[in-house]
C-alpha cells in the first residue's frame, strides 16, 4: 500500500516510539504485515495490493473475482492460449467481475481459464490502519518487546505446564480484559469491509 509509511508512523505513535528512532522499524514492519494479514483473514479479501491468479473450469462469463478491490487485469488465459483483449475487469459496490470486451456471454466447460490481476487497496483508508495497528500492538505485546497496548501496561502470567496469558489490567478497577485476540475496537472497523456470502 502506498501509505504503508503512515501507517507505521500510527503504530509508532501508540507504543511511543519517536518518529525519528528507526531502530525498531524492521520489527514494527514484521508486526504490521502480520496483522494485516490477520485482518485480511477476518474480512477475507486482500487489503495490501499484490498479484493474484484464479483458475477456473466450468464457468459462465460474466465471471466474479474472487476479490473485489481488482485493480488490473494481468493476464488471461483459456486452455495455454492467452485471450487477455478479450477480457476486462469491472467493478460494481461489493464485487469486481471479469467481462468480454463484446460483453457477449460465454461459457465453457472442461477447459481452464486462469485469470491473473491485481488486487488490493492503493491506499489503505484511516479505519482499516487503525484496526491494522491495533492488532499490530496486541502481536507486540504478545511477543514481549514492549509490554504496552493502547499505551496502557500488560501483565504476564506464566501457568506452569498451561501457558502463558496476557492481560491489560489498567485503568479496570480489578476486571482484566485478554489481548491475544482482536480487540472488539479491531471487529468493529473490520466488519465494513467483510466479504459475507460471496
Amino acid at each position: 500500500m502506498d501509505n504503508f509509511a503512515a501507517l507505521l508512523a500510527l503504530f509508532k505513535t501508540l507504543l511511543g516510539v519517536e518518529q525519528n528512532d528507526t531502530s525498531r522499524d524492521d520489527e514494527l514492519t514484521a508486526y504490521l504485515q502480520g496483522a494485516i494479514t490477520i485482518c485480511e483473514t477476518y474480512i477475507d479479501d486482500i487489503i495490501d495490493r499484490r498479484a493474484v491468479t484464479e483458475r477456473w473450469l466450468r464457468k459462465q462469463a460474466p465471471m466474479t473475482l474472487r476479490y473485489r478491490e481488482a485493480a488490473q487485469l494481468t493476464a488471461v488465459t483459456l486452455e495455454g492460449e492467452d485471450v487477455t483483449a478479450e477480457w476486462e475487469i469491472l467493478l460494481g459496490e461489493l464485487y469486481a467481475e471479469l467481462h468480454r470486451v463484446d460483453r457477449c456471454s460465454f461459457v465453457f466447460t472442461d477447459e481452464e481459464m486462469v485469470v491473473s490481476y491485481t488486487a488490493g487497496l492503493a491506499t489503505c483508508p484511516y479505519d482499516l490502519m487503525l484496526a491494522i495497528r491495533d492488532v499490530a500492538a496486541a502481536i507486540e505485546a504478545q511477543s514481549g518487546a514492549g509490554a504496552v497496548v493502547n499505551g496502557l501496561p500488560v501483565k504476564r502470567e506464566s501457568i506452569n505446564g498451561i501457558g502463558t496469558v496476557e492481560y491489560d489490567t489498567s485503568g479496570m478497577r480489578g476486571n482484566t480484559a485478554p489481548i491475544g485476540m482482536m480487540t472488539a475496537k479491531a471487529i468493529q472497523l473490520l466488519d465494513p469491509y467483510r466479504r459475507i456470502g460471496m
